[in-house]
C-alpha cells in the first residue's frame, strides 16, 4: 500500500476536538500569568522634555567694537578661527547623552537608594514619599558590587525591624545584619559599613509598613536608566532635543528630566566659563607681548623718518621732482640775466660804444635811467651844437652814470651767480634723494606694513579679550528649556498588551503543537491484541 504524503486535516482537526480541554487549562494559566504580571509589576508612566539648542553668539557683547580689528576678524570669520563657527546639535546631543551626565543626575537625585512598598500584590515607588530614609557614605556604594537590600516593618509604635542582605539569586540572599524593635534613628552595621535608618517628614506614627529599600552602585542604576531614557532630535529641521523616559513615579521621572537639562545647562555654562577664563589670560599674555612689539615697531619707523627727513617717500619724490622742474626754469631765466649783464659790461667797457642803448636788465634800475639820459642826449644832437653847454653837461652825467651802472651789474651780477650756486647745490642734493627714493619706499613700506599689522592684530586682540570678558558675566544657558518636564495622566499600557497578546497566542500555540504531535505519533506495537487472537481461532 503506498504511503499518502498529503496533509490529512480532518486527523488533526479530530486531535485538536479531542485535546480541547488542553486549550482551556493553556488558556486559563498564561492569561493568569499575564493578569498576575498586570497586578504585581508597577505602571509606567511616560514622560516628556524639550530643550532648545541656541547658538553661542557673541555680537551682543562684541557690538561696540565692530569696527575695531575689522580686516583681520573679517579674515577670522572666513575661516572660521576663534570659535566663529556654529556648534552642531550633534555635539549637544553627544553631551546630553554622556555617562558623566547621568551620573551626576543619579548622585544628585540619590536615584541609586530606591523605596518600594507591596500594596497587596502591586508594589508602589515611595520616591520622595518615603516615611524613612537611608543614608550612608558615597564611596561606599561606589565600591559595591551587587547592592543592598533592606527589609525595614515599622510597627505602631515607631520601632522598627531591620533586615539586610546582599541579593544573591532572585528569591534568596545573603544576610548582612538583622535588627528587632530598634527605635529610629538606627544604625546598620554591614561588613561593606554603616548605614543610617532615619526618619522623613513623611512618617505617619501608628502605621504599619513595611518599606524595601534597595540600595546599588550608581554605575549599575546609570546602566539601567539608559535603557528607558531616550534623548534623540525633536526634529530634523530644528535645534532641538527631546527627552522621554519612562518612570514608575511621576514626580521620579520629572526630577530626572529636569535635573539632566539642568546639568546640561550647568556643564556648558562651567565649560563656557572655562573657556573664556583660559581666552582672557590668553589675550591678556598676547597683548602684553604684543604691546612691546609694536612700541617697538613705532620707534623703528619715527626713527625711520627722522633720520632720513621724510613723511611719505611717495609724496617727498613727487614734491622734489616738482622743485627739480621749478628749479630748473628758475636757472634758466638767472642765466639769461647772467647773458644781459655780460651785454651792457661789454658796452659800457667798450670806448666806441659810450654813448650806446643798454638792453634791459632785471633788477637792474640804474640801466633804465642810463638809457633815458642817452635818448635824452641823442634828442638834443639833433638841434644843439658841439659846444652848448647843455649838451656837455648831459655828456657829464652820462659819463658819471656809466660808473654807477658798471658798479650795480656788477653786484646784481655776483649776487645772480651765487643764487645759480645754491640753486645748483640744491638741485644735486634732490637728485641724489630722488635715487634713494625706491630704497626709502621699500624701507618705508616694510615698515609701515608691520606697524599697521601688528596695529590691526592688537585690536583684534583687544576686542576678543573684551568678548571673552563679556561672556563670564553672561549666565544665559546653552538649552533653552521648551518644555520642562511633564508626565502622561494615565500609566502606558503598551507593556500590559503585549504581555497579554503573547500569553494569548501562546495559549492557541502550545496545545495546538501537542494536538499535531499526538495525531503524528506511530504505534509503537503493530501486532495484533489478544481479542483478535482469540477470534481468529474460533
Amino acid at each position: 500500500m503506498e504511503e499518502n504524503d498529503s496533509i490529512d486535516l480532518r486527523k488533526y482537526l479530530a486531535a485538536i476536538r479531542k485535546y480541547k480541554i488542553w486549550y482551556i487549562v493553556s488558556f486559563v494559566i498564561l492569561m493568569g500569568l499575564a493578569t498576575t504580571y498586570h497586578f504585581v509589576y508597577m505602571d509606567l508612566y511616560g514622560t516628556y522634555a524639550t530643550v532648545l539648542i541656541e547658538d553661542e553668539d557673541d555680537n551682543s557683547s562684541s557690538g561696540t567694537l565692530r569696527s575695531v580689528g575689522g580686516g583681520l576678524s573679517a579674515m577670522a570669520r572666513s575661516f572660521s578661527i576663534g570659535g566663529f563657527g556654529k556648534s552642531s546639535v550633534d555635539n549637544e546631543l553627544l553631551i546630553m547623552q554622556s555617562h558623566n551626565l547621568l551620573m551626576r543626575t543619579i548622585r544628585q537625585l540619590n536615584l541609586n537608594v530606591n523605596y518600594t512598598e507591596r500594596k497587596f500584590l502591586k508594589k508602589e515607588n515611595l520616591y520622595d514619599c518615603s516615611p524613612i530614609a537611608v543614608s550612608c557614605a558615597d564611596s561606599l556604594l561606589d565600591t559595591i558590587s551587587q547592592g543592598i537590600k533592606m527589609t525595614i516593618k515599622i510597627h505602631k509604635d515607631g520601632k522598627a525591624d531591620i533586615k539586610a542582605e546582599r541579593p544573591r539569586f532572585r528569591f534568596f540572599g545573603i544576610n548582612l545584619c538583622e535588627m528587632k524593635n530598634v527605635t529610629l534613628p538606627a544604625t546598620v552595621k554591614t561588613i561593606y559599613g554603616d548605614f543610617q535608618v532615619f526618619k522623613t517628614k513623611d512618617f505617619i506614627a501608628g502605621e504599619e509598613r513595611e518599606i524595601t529599600v534597595s540600595l546599588s552602585n550608581p554605575e549599575a542604576i546609570a546602566k539601567g536608566l539608559s535603557t528607558f531614557l531616550e534623548i534623540d532630535y525633536s526634529t530634523k529641521k530644528a535645534d532641538g532635543i527631546s527627552l522621554f523616559y519612562k518612570a514608575t513615579n511621576k514626580q521620579y521621572g520629572k526630577d530626572l528630566l529636569n535635573n539632566l537639562m539642568s546639568n546640561y545647562n550647568n556643564i556648558r555654562l562651567n565649560r563656557k566659563n572655562e573657556r573664556a577664563e583660559q581666552m582672557v589670560k590668553f589675550y591678556d599674555e598676547q597683548i602684553a607681548a604684543l604691546n612691546d612689539q609694536l612700541t617697538q615697531a613705532e620707534t623703528r619707523f619715527e626713527d625711520f623718518q627722522n633720520k632720513n627727513n621724510v613723511i611719505i617717500p611717495e609724496t617727498e619724490a613727487e614734491y622734489l621732482y616738482i622743485s627739480d622742474k621749478e628749479s630748473e626754469q628758475t636757472l634758466l631765466a638767472l642765466r639769461n640775466q647772467i647773458t644781459a649783464y655780460n651785454v651792457i659790461e661789454n658796452i659800457i667797457n667798450d670806448p666806441n660804444r659810450k654813448y650806446e642803448l643798454l638792453p634791459h636788465a632785471e633788477g637792474a634800475n640804474s640801466v633804465d635811467e642810463y638809457n633815458r639820459m642817452i635818448l635824452e642826449k641823442q634828442k638834443m644832437e639833433t638841434s644843439a651844437q658841439e659846444s652848448n653847454p647843455a649838451l656837455n653837461a648831459l655828456k657829464q652825467q652820462i659819463d658819471a652814470m656809466r660808473e654807477v651802472v658798471s658798479e650795480s651789474v656788477a653786484i646784481l651780477k655776483k649776487n645772480t651767480q651765487n643764487t645759480i650756486k645754491n640753486i645748483e647745490g640744491y638741485k644735486g642734493k634732490n637728485k641724489s634723494i630722488l635715487n634713494k627714493v625706491p630704497e626709502y619706499q621699500r624701507e618705508y613700506i616694510n615698515l609701515a606694513r608691520d606697524k599697521e599689522l601688528m596695529n590691526e592684530l592688537y585690536l583684534f586682540l583687544i576686542q576678543k579679550r573684551y568678548s571673552s570678558a563679556m561672556s563670564l558675566t553672561m549666565d544665559q544657558p546653552r538649552g533653552f528649556v521648551i518644555d520642562p518636564a511633564y508626565c502622561d495622566i494615565k500609566p502606558l499600557k503598551t507593556k500590559s498588551m503585549i504581555t497579554f497578546g503573547v500569553c494569548f497566542f501562546m495559549a492557541l500555540i502550545i496545545p495546538t503543537v501537542f494536538a499535531i504531535y499526538k495525531a503524528n505519533r506511530k504505534p509503537q506495537d503493530d501486532a495484533p491484541s489478544p481479542e483478535n487472537d482469540s477470534d481468529s481461532e474460533e
